[in-house]
């Protein structure tokens, strides 16, 4: 089957959201699908090629779009000229998270797929999406949370609930040589990991508070972030046992997966925006998965969205992200009985493989949409 995926993500580039739609037709492509990914065009310092800077295969194409510099309708006309390049030569299948390409593609008479991470942030998004579901060539909206597929349908009262379903996000199987147990760093500290952003509402609230009552025998050490984020830490944690290592390229992740005992997703219970976007209480928790995805042991923030994927002592000890002593008790736990740390970390993995590895996510997807 021929498959386009469309999206806005720009291409090179740290986001999260660039990483899950490579990712996504690497694995779309790995199940002999022809697939085409258009993207926003970017440049990223230091980026030559796209698909080693994301660990992925060339086995589909990435046909990249300039984004218009043009206030409040930049989106409207990067969806327009998506159709036209996408429309040359029509696939069997749209599939994407941009609603503006969507849009446009609606027309075209070929069936596709809506995926949706958050809810529509204004007017005209909502209007966007309306149409959208009202076509007939819409098949499926995919959302990454029993949360948002509630919310949208009280939204959206005409969209049917059979064309509304939720697919979790996913992370990469690894190598065996890239998983460790998550005991063997039995040394004199507990080597305690955070993977991601520093902005607020991700956590390092948490890590910090962390990091001021775990001293001896504790190690945190903070994978990620934008320059000015790092600094701004540094600033306020100095003389604590915290390491920043700054951004890491897919590539380079493995290397330091297997340096921790413990991975920390210290989701923050609030919707708040900033400068990089809006943190909701609806995103599928993609670090959660790909911390499974390497055998760590995990603790997390106790939420509706970390629920559907972990279980408090079957795969992960969770705590409120309210009650740091929780999170205290549970690193002082998991640093006195590296065998639970090793059972935890074992089930989550055994999770991951069967539900969350992206070919895993790409069948069911397009189980849901042919």
């Amino acid at each position: 089957m021929k498959i386009y995926y469309v999206s806005a993500s720009k291409v090179p580039s740290r986001d999260a959201n660039s990483v899950q739609v490579m990712k996504m037709c690497q694995a779309l492509a790995r199940q002999s699908h022809e697939v085409t990914l258009f993207a926003r065009n970017n440049r990223e310092e230091g980026v030559s090629y796209e698909y080693d800077y994301y660990s992925v295969e060339k086995i589909f194409t990435l046909h990249k779009i300039d984004w218009p510099q043009m206030r409040f309708v930049g989106g409207w006309v990067y969806g327009s000229k998506v159709k036209k390049a996408a429309g040359r030569d029509l696939p069997d299948l749209f599939y994407g998270r941009d609603k503006y390409s969507l849009y446009h593609i609606r027309s075209l008479g070929v069936p596709f797929a809506y995926e949706s991470h958050v809810l529509p942030g204004n007017k005209i998004h909502r209007y966007l999406e309306g149409r959208m579901f009202s076509s007939p060539n819409f098949v499926k909206l995919i959302v990454t949370a029993q949360a948002l597929k509630r919310e949208y349908l009280q939204i959206y009262p005409d969209l049917e609930e059979s064309k509304v379903q939720v697919v979790h996000n996913g992370a990469d199987k690894r190598p065996l040589e890239e998983k460790a147990s998550a005991g063997e760093n039995d040394g004199e500290k507990l080597k305690i990991g955070y993977v991601g952003h520093l902005y607020k509402g991700k956590g390092m609230e948490i890590i910090h508070k962390l990091a001021e009552r775990l001293d001896s025998g504790y190690e945190f050490h903070i994978v990620g972030g934008r320059e000015e984020d790092i600094q701004y830490w540094k600033d306020q944690t100095r003389d604590l046992n915290i390491i920043y290592h700054g951004f890491v390229s897919q590539g380079e992740l493995p290397g330091y997966y297997k340096k921790f005992d413990v991975m920390l997703a210290p989701y923050q219970d609030q919707r708040i925006k900033t400068k990089h976007g809006t943190i909701d209480k609806w995103p599928s928790p993609l670090k959660v998965i790909e911390y499974m995805s390497y055998g760590r042991a995990i603790v997390s923030s106790d939420l509706p969205m970390t629920r559907e994927v972990l279980v408090h002592r079957k795969n992960s000890l969770l705590c409120s992200p309210e009650k740091i002593d929780d999170w205290v008790e549970s690193i002082r736990l998991l640093r006195e009985e590296p065998t639970l740390r090793r059972r935890l970390a074992a089930q989550a993995m055994q999770e991951f493989q069967e539900l969350y590895s992206w070919e895993s996510r790409a069948a069911i997807v397009l189980d849901h949409v042919q």
